[in-house]
């Protein structure tokens, strides 16, 4: 049986939207973003009834620790007063 006639009757994934989203700060982002995920991917079997099998949750879990990792590694810095500070040492 193809996938097409298993969902026979129901609505496309495609039409169903399911996202999550997160902003981290400090020391322990990359434990809290892997949980977050593990938290999404559980929400996911339970709510929508998706398989998510524990392979896949943990290949989520580790590209998730490696695309915070590489974030906090090599993006740039925000500080909140630095448009201020960059004004006022570089306007004379």
């Amino acid at each position: 049986m193809d996938a097409a006639a298993q969902n026979e009757g129901q609505d496309p994934l495609a039409d169903r939207l399911i996202r999550a989203g997160a902003a981290f700060e400090g020391s322990a982002e990359i434990a809290e973003a892997r949980a977050m995920a593990r938290d999404f991917l559980t929400t996911v079997q339970a709510v929508h009834g998706l398989p998510v099998s524990e392979r896949a949750m943990g290949m989520v879990q580790l590209v998730v620790s490696e695309l915070v990792t590489n974030a906090r590694k090599y993006a740039p810095q925000v500080h909140r007063s630095s448009t201020s500070e960059h004004e006022a040492t570089h306007s004379n």
